[in-house]
């Protein structure tokens, strides 16, 4: 049987488990009430049409209106306008070569280069000489037996028939005389122009790119003697889009009167520095390769060698930019072609908002596009690259304010 103390601790615990229980109770019920003020409180939402919009801050230029001259930029290659391999007329042994004709070395027209052994020329010379005098002197003879058969024809007077009269007069004799004469002068002309063939000269102002003979070679007229490119004037032979080749204008057959062009070399020479040239012609035939027209730009004095030229000299093979100045288009606009956008089109900001607007293009070159129809010349072009490209969003230049709302 419990004692005392048993049941006072029986009763204490009893007591704390119902405190326990009203206080929990009480919190809940505090929660519940909290919770239902809250939302008895709370501001209900409703639905607005009304959106706030933020422009988007863009730069933008006005197009240029006129007539314009396209750049077209191309690459070309630098190649000899007069190139050839020189060959003797006549055969027979060097003897003299000028000290100017070496590789890499310039020569003017006319310039003495070589000389071949003359004597068997010389005494050829003689020998045509010595049968033309003896030619003339038969003439010499036959003129006087000539002379003498007139007077004999005259003392017999009609006993000779007509059909008999050049016999008589001995006319096939001295028309035969003749013909000797002028045989042994061509065969004299002859000999002297083989002699005059020993001494071989520069046939045009030109770079001597190699030799192949020295003192003491035997040359015949198959021999190559050396290679020589004319130094008056190269050509630049540019590859072409074919159609960019209606821009270009091209020279008459007398005279260079086609596009200007600028050509540069960005690796080799200071960027400051530019060669000048004039279109040509353009080759009938497409590169192999590329498939693109083939284009020759005529540069005068390519090797620089006038007085005073301090511009870069063309060197054979080497590669260049070159930049042709189209023919003019007129009554185009003109602009960056970095603002030319997908689709042909272009970004407008008008009234604040974006239009993407159609445009027609007539040209492209490298830096420039030529529109004919799709803008006004008061047309302001967004330069600006957006994130976001929807038709009739805001847009605010940096001298424009933002506003605080707008709708």
């Amino acid at each position: 049987m419990p004692g005392p103390k048993e049941k006072q601790s029986t009763r204490s615990k009893s007591v704390n488990w119902k405190l326990t229980a009203i206080v929990c109770l009480s919190i809940v019920l505090l929660a519940f009430a909290i919770r239902w003020l809250i939302l008895s409180t709370e501001p209900i939402a409703q639905r607005t049409t009304a959106s706030k919009r933020t422009p988007m801050l863009v730069e933008t230029v006005s197009p240029d209106y006129g007539t314009f001259s396209p750049k077209i930029v191309v690459m070309g290659t630098v190649r000899a306008k007069n190139d050839v391999l020189l060959s003797p007329r006549v055969s027979g042994e060097i003897v003299e070569i000028a000290p100017r004709f070496e590789a890499g070395r310039f020569v003017q027209k006319g310039d003495i280069l070589l000389k071949i052994d003359p004597i068997d020329y010389q005494n050829l010379v003689a020998q045509r000489r010595s049968a033309l005098h003896q030619a003339e002197a038969n003439l010499a003879m036959e003129s006087g037996y000539q002379k003498v058969a007139q007077q004999d024809y005259e003392l017999l007077g009609s006993n000779v028939s007509n059909s008999d009269n050049s016999l008589a007069l001995r006319e096939p004799q001295l028309k035969a005389a003749r013909a000797e004469v002028e045989a042994a002068q061509a065969a004299v002309d002859q000999a002297l122009l083989d002699l005059e063939r020993t001494t071989i000269r520069a046939p045009f102002n030109a770079q001597v790119l190699s030799r192949e003979v020295a003192v003491g070679s035997q040359i015949s007229s198959s021999s190559t003697i050396a290679r020589l490119v004319g130094a008056d004037a190269y050509w630049v032979t540019a590859t072409v889009p074919l159609d960019k080749l209606n821009y270009i204008k091209f020279s008459d057959s007398d005279k260079p009167s086609g596009s200007a062009a600028t050509l540069r070399n960005r690796i080799a020479w200071p960027s400051d520095t530019k060669r000048s040239g004039i279109v040509d012609q353009y080759i009938g035939a497409l590169d192999s390769t590329t498939r693109l027209a083939r284009v020759n730009i005529e540069v005068a004095d390519p090797l620089a060698m006038e007085s005073g030229s301090d511009l870069p000299p063309l060197i054979l093979d080497s590669l260049l930019e070159v930049i042709i100045e189209g023919k003019p288009i007129e009554n185009v606009f003109r602009m960056d072609r970095s603002y030319l956008r997908q689709d042909a089109t272009v970004w407008l900001k008008e009234d604040g908002e974006l239009r993407i607007t159609e445009v027609t293009v007539v040209f492209q070159d490298a830096s420039h596009v030529y529109i004919s129809e799709g803008l006004m010349q008061d047309a302001d072009i967004v330069t600006t690259g957006l994130s976001s490209v929807v038709e009739g969003a805001a847009l605010r230049t940096k001298d424009e304010p933002l506003p605080s709302d707008s709708e």
